[in-house]
């Protein structure tokens, strides 16, 4: 019968998922999940169950976050500024969650598609002179647009 040691156990099942590099046991990292009301230093543990948690500070007496199918999930709380590697400091965790909803706010698309004519009006006056279809478009596209800027956080 073939047994492996925890450590071996824990470089297999990674070699098999596509966790980035960082992502093991024992690993440093900083976690922020939405419901946090701060983000936490601590460590990523891998239990013989294959499960995921996340233990805060520094000492391994204290109980986990659980960390449910990190390996599906990983890249999203990369992605969301939710999990970071190392213990990096707050003040760029914050920042980094101030760039991820100034992005959400500011990368809407506003839509021209359609439009008979693509010369832009100069004017009110030549806006009332559109074709109604367009008139109605550029109206729709002026509304989302200016509903996007005001939605910025001042």
């Amino acid at each position: 019968m073939l047994s492996l040691d925890p450590s071996s156990l824990s470089s297999k099942i990674h070699n098999l998922t596509l966790l980035p590099t960082w992502v093991k046991g024992g690993a440093n990292a900083t976690l922020f999940l939405h419901s946090m009301s701060k983000p936490r230093h601590g460590t990523l543990q891998l239990s013989l169950d294959n499960t995921w948690s996340f233990v805060p500070g520094k000492g391994a007496t204290t109980s986990g976050i659980p960390l449910l199918d990190l390996p599906a999930n990983c890249q999203e709380l990369v992605d969301t500024g939710q999990l970071f590697r190392s213990h990096a400091k707050f003040k760029n965790v914050y920042d980094t969650r101030s760039q991820l909803s100034l992005r959400d706010c500011v990368l809407r698309h506003v839509s021209a598609h359609g439009l008979k004519s693509l010369v832009t009006p100069s004017s009110l006056k030549a806006h009332q002179k559109l074709d109604s279809g367009d008139k109605q478009i550029w109206d729709s596209a002026y509304n989302e647009e200016f509903d996007g800027l005001t939605s910025l956080p001042s």
